[in-house]
C-alpha cells in the first residue's frame, strides 16, 4: 500500500497576510483613536475647520495641527487654556502692510488688525496732519477710508500624512491671510505766501511753487513778479513772494493798450512797453506822474508845420498933375501891376 504525504501550505504568502492584518488593525486603531477624540472647531478668520483631538490645551492643538501664528495674530482662548468638547478656537490673522513712512523709499512690513491708514499710523505712533497725503497701492487714499478688500493669498502647506489622518480632509491649509497692501505717507510741509504784502501760511504736499499757487486759486497776471520762480521745488518753510503789477491803460498812435506794470512813474511804464516820445511829444498825465491803479496814460504826438499863404492885391492908381499936358489930357507914366501878399504861419498839430 502506497502512502502519500501531503506537503505543508506554501509559507511564502504568510508575510503578506501578516502585513495586511497589521494594517487593518492600525487603521481600525487610528479610526477609533480619531473618533474618540473630543470635537473641536478651529475658526480662522471666520472659516470653520472641525477636527477631533485628544490634546488637552489650546497650545497643544495648535502644535498638533502645525499652525504657526505670528505674534500679531489674535487667539482665543489663550494658549494655556484647557479644552472641553465642542470648544471653538478662534484665530484672527493680522494683515501684512508694507509701510512707507515719508515717501523716501524706505519701508517695512507690519502685521496689523487696523482697518484704515489713520489707525495704522496711529499704531506706529506717527502723527498725521489733515494736509498729509496717503497713497494705498499707488492710489490717493482717504485717511479714514478702510483698506481695500482684496482676495486672500492662499498659503497652501499640506500637513504631514499623520496629521491628515488625525484631522481628516477638512483642514488643508496652514492659514488664509489677506495679501499685503502698500501704504505711503507724504508729509505736508509749511509754506508761506506773501501776496502783495498779505501773508498766508499753508501746509502742502505739492512739489513746486507753481503747483501751490494753482492749488490755492491765486491768479497771476502779466507783469507780476513771483519769487522764487514758478518751477522751483518746495522745501519746508519756503516763502513765496508775489509783487503785483498795477493795471494801466496807454493810448498812443491810435491804439489803446491795456497792460500791467510794476513801474512807479508814467515815463517808466512807457519805457516798459517801448512807447517812445519824440520831439515835442508829451503825456497826460505828465511823465513824472506816479502810477496808480487803472491810470489812463495818453501820449500826445506833436508835429510842427510851416505854411505860407499867398493873396493877390490890386495895384493903386496915383494921379500926378503935369503942366506940360493939355487940359483934360491923361498920360500913363508907368503901367501898374497886381501885387502878392505872402503870410507865413507856424502850425502845431497834436495827435
Amino acid at each position: 500500500m502506497k502512502t502519500e504525504i501531503e506537503a505543508p501550505p506554501d509559507k511564502k504568502f504568510t508575510p503578506y497576510l501578516t502585513i495586511a492584518a497589521t494594517l487593518a488593525v492600525l487603521t481600525i486603531f487610528v479610526v477609533i483613536y480619531y473618533r474618540t477624540g473630543q470635537p473641536i472647531t478651529l475658526v480662522i478668520d471666520g472659516q470653520a475647520y472641525p477636527l477631533r483631538s485628544h490634546r488637552l490645551t489650546v497650545e497643544a492643538v495648535l502644535l498638533q495641527t502645525g499652525l504657526q501664528l505670528k505674534s500679531q495674530d489674535t487667539l482665543w482662548p489663550p494658549p494655556e487654556s484647557g479644552l472641553v468638547p465642542g470648544q471653538n478656537i478662534e484665530i484672527t490673522l493680522a494683515r501684512p502692510v508694507i509701510v512707507d513712512l515719508n515717501g523716501e523709499g524706505k519701508h517695512s512690513t507690519v502685521f496689523t488688525h487696523r482697518r484704515t491708514p489713520a489707525e495704522i499710523y496711529q499704531e506706529l505712533q506717527v502723527n498725521l496732519s489733515s494736509a498729509d497725503d496717503i497713497f494705498v497701492d499707488g492710489q490717493l487714499w482717504g485717511h479714514n477710508r478702510p483698506l481695500p478688500v482684496t482676495p486672500f493669498d492662499e498659503l497652501k502647506a499640506d500637513l504631514p500624512p499623520s496629521q491628515k489622518n488625525i484631522l481628516g480632509s477638512s483642514l488643508q491649509l496652514e492659514t488664509l491671510r489677506p495679501r499685503p497692501v502698500r501704504i505711503a505717507l507724504h508729509k505736508a510741509i509749511p509754506v508761506h505766501i506773501i501776496d502783495d504784502g498779505q501773508e498766508t501760511n499753508i501746509l502742502t504736499t505739492l512739489q513746486s511753487v507753481g503747483d501751490v499757487l494753482l492749488a490755492q486759486d491765486i491768479p497771476l497776471y502779466l507783469g507780476d513778479l513771483i519769487t522764487p520762480d514758478l518751477s522751483t521745488p518746495l522745501a519746508p518753510d519756503t516763502t513765496i513772494t508775489i509783487e503785483r503789477a498795477t493795471p494801466v491803460s496807454i493810448q498812443a498812435d491810435g491804439h489803446t493798450l491795456k497792460t500791467r506794470t510794476r513801474s512807479s512813474t508814467v515815463a517808466e511804464a512807457l519805457a516798459q512797453e517801448k512807447v517812445a516820445l519824440v520831439g515835442q511829444d508829451y503825456t497826460l498825465p505828465a511823465e513824472d506822474a506816479a502810477i496808480t491803479s487803472n491810470i489812463n496814460i495818453k501820449v500826445m504826438r506833436v508835429v510842427e508845420a510851416l505854411e505860407i499863404d499867398k493873396e493877390t492885391t490890386d495895384f493903386e492908381t496915383l494921379w500926378i498933375s503935369n503942366d506940360g499936358l493939355e487940359l483934360d489930357t491923361q498920360q500913363i507914366e508907368q503901367q501898374g501891376q497886381e501885387g502878392v501878399t505872402k503870410t507865413r504861419a507856424r502850425i502845431i498839430y497834436e495827435n
